[in-house]
């Protein structure tokens, strides 16, 4: 890994630890009236740690197939991992092959908080016009990305 790269990955951990902390008491406050929902793709333990600072009584939890998110615009019931772009040759990252949606929800049971678990959402976005990237994730990523928007839109 080079040095660029390793002090990409802490400044953005950075940034969201400093945003968890800074948002708190609003996120807590107004859950889903100001902020209303995110989506971030997370380092798992840094992530979990700082949504439980926001939301101190509210799990993270897997977002059954069921949730209107999967429904909004697209009917997203055969989801799949989407790889990112520097694990193709190994199919996953770390050996992570099982993706996850999980989320935290609020009071009326709307999603506040998505989040994507071995899955790489943001390089289906980043690489849809590469032609040396899979279609199929790309189309994934973007069709998981309209039904968020639309869905956050809409609750």
């Amino acid at each position: 890994m080079s040095i660029v790269k390793a002090l990409g990955g802490l400044c953005c951990a950075l940034v969201l630890v400093a945003a968890v902390y800074a948002f708190q008491r609003p996120f807590r406050e107004y859950p889903s009236v100001e902020y209303g929902y995110m989506q971030l793709p997370p380092d798992w333990k840094v992530f979990e740690q700082s949504m439980k600072l926001v939301f101190p009584d509210r799990p993270i939890v897997e977002i059954p197939n069921t949730d209107p998110i999967f429904h909004t615009i697209f009917d997203l019931d055969d989801r799949f991992q989407i790889v990112g772009a520097e694990h193709l040759m190994e199919g996953s990252k770390n050996g992570g092959k099982v993706p996850h949606w999980r989320g935290i929800y609020d009071d009326k049971g709307r999603i506040m908080v998505a989040i994507t678990f071995n899955s790489d959402v943001g390089d289906s976005w980043e690489w849809a016009g590469d032609p040396r990237y899979p279609q199929k994730f790309s189309e994934m990523g973007i069709r998981l990305g309209v039904n968020y928007i639309i869905y956050a839109m809409t609750r």
